[in-house]
């Protein structure tokens, strides 16, 4: 996730066993948060009941920025 997305939120594509699902991150997701997909885990062979995906969040921070991204930021930060 980029830092936007992660801050304000935002629908990604997420594949699981059965196929593609669309995933919301909230708002405030930070790295190494867990996300839970009811029912896209592995399926009990006994219960045939399927378990839960978790897709653990990891905010990418870019290394270079701009000058005028580095004056957004100073802006946020004093904001």
């Amino acid at each position: 996730l980029t830092i936007t997305e992660a801050t304000l939120g935002c629908k990604k594509e997420v594949p699981t066993l059965y196929g593609n699902v669309t995933l919301t991150i909230p708002p405030a997701t930070a790295s190494s948060d867990k996300l839970r997909l009811k029912g896209k885990g592995v399926e009990n062979v006994s219960t045939k009941k399927k378990g839960d995906m978790y897709v653990i969040a990891d905010v990418i921070i870019p290394e270079k920025l701009s000058k005028e991204q580095k004056k957004l930021f100073t802006t946020l930060l004093y904001a």
